[in-house]
């Protein structure tokens, strides 16, 4: 039980600091460092809360539009809207073909034709 607690407690302590590390502001670097851990943190957390989850979720467009503007000199000179719009366009789209990846390598995914075109 005091182990649990412990990694319980570590778990919530890693987040907390990538969440920190995330939101405060010191620089692209240490910014970029912090959305990772939060999201590293999460998936290596067995027992994690929902709340992981879903902050985890949230910080992966920012963590690629950062991870892009640091290394992509083109997406650098974007406008920030612009900036966020690609990023959220280009995650969003990796991770819907991943789940119907998933999808379909786990139930099985067989086409079937449509009976509506005769």
């Amino acid at each position: 039980p005091r182990a649990a607690h412990g990694r319980r407690a570590l778990a919530w302590a890693a987040f907390t600091a990538g969440v920190l590390g995330g939101l405060l502001p010191l620089g692209h670097g240490p910014r970029l460092v912090g959305l990772l851990a939060l999201v590293a943190t999460v998936v290596l957390t067995v027992h994690r809360h929902r709340l992981m989850v879903w902050t985890a979720w949230v910080a992966v467009v920012p963590a690629a539009g950062l991870t892009a503007h640091l290394t992509v000199p083109w997406f650098a000179g974007l406008t920030p809207a612009a900036a966020v719009t690609s990023a959220s366009v280009t995650v969003g789209g990796l991770l819907v073909l991943g789940a119907v990846t998933v999808a379909a390598v786990r139930h099985g995914w067989r086409p079937r034709p449509d009976p509506g075109t005769g």
